[in-house]
């Protein structure tokens, strides 16, 4: 019998899978990271710790990304735009599904490249048109695999892949996002305790919904000023959320079409 190899430990995560159903608090995990503002639109955002097993963990090396925009932005184009890091993520979330998964059936790997392509109208980020969501629109991927494996079972591994996928699952279900600011500027002052924070928890506006807005998702802006919202991100005294959305941050989920499989695989 051959010895499929494709570098995935497969026994451990069953093993892990076992342990976990008996202790689910250890599945409780929570990924960090740690963003710097640089200058213009870049930022440095680095990644080492994380909680997990109920414990804190630590990566062997400090990961560190650069974000930044284009100079067709009228940026300097000191990394890649935040959103394609989501691209970074989905393609290598997917390619790592295809792998474990292929090690599982038996199947062996040769190659496996993929494309991530996302459709976005930058309109809605610019405030052109309010009726522009802010994210893609679509994200399409494409596979080109060799294995040792018929058409059918190979389908079967992206399939499987993408059903597991932490990535495509957060990318295509709404999301709760909190935001929180712990720091505030000496201009805004202290707030009074007795006052509150602008509702984002109710039904959004049509136009709201058409530009990609959920109105599952929750969101909380915690703020510090002299007896009325900051206007820094918004508009008419603070009436809008930080992020500028009319009605608050709201996860945005967008439709990702099948792996296109090749014919000759």
């Amino acid at each position: 019998m051959t010895t499929v190899e494709n570098g995935v430990n497969v026994q451990a995560l069953l093993d892990a899978r076992n342990v976990l159903k008996d202790a689910p608090e250890a599945a409780q995990f929570t990924w960090r990271a740690s963003s710097k503002w640089q200058h213009g639109v870049h930022s440095t955002t680095r990644i080492q710790q994380f909680f997990g097993l109920g414990a804190e963990q630590t990566h062997k090396t400090e990961a560190v990304f650069d974000a930044d925009h284009p100079e067709v932005f009228a940026a300097e184009d000191n990394g890649i735009t935040p959103i394609e890091y989501l691209l970074v993520g989905l393609a290598s979330c997917l390619t790592a599904g295809v792998a474990s998964v292929a090690q599982n059936r038996g199947i062996q790997l040769r190659s496996v490249e993929s494309v991530v392509e996302g459709q976005h109208d930058i309109r809605g980020i610019l405030g052109v048109d309010g009726d522009v969501r802010n994210g893609f629109n679509d994200i399409k991927v494409t596979f080109n695999i060799d294995a040792d494996a018929s058409k059918q079972e190979i389908e079967a591994l992206v399939a499987q892949s993408q059903k597991r996928s932490a990535v495509f699952d957060a990318l295509t279900n709404p999301t709760n996002v909190t935001v929180e600011v712990r720091r505030t500027s000496p201009e805004w002052g202290i707030r009074p305790s007795s006052a509150s924070p602008p509702s984002s928890s109710g039904p959004a506006t049509p136009a709201s919904r058409r530009a990609g807005f959920s109105p599952n998702a929750q969101s909380t802006t915690s703020w510090s000023s002299a007896g009325k919202w900051p206007t820094r991100g918004g508009e008419n005294g603070g009436t809008r959320c930080v992020c500028s959305r009319r009605t608050g941050c709201a996860a945005c989920p967008v439709s990702i079409t099948p792996a296109r499989i090749p014919t000759d695989t």
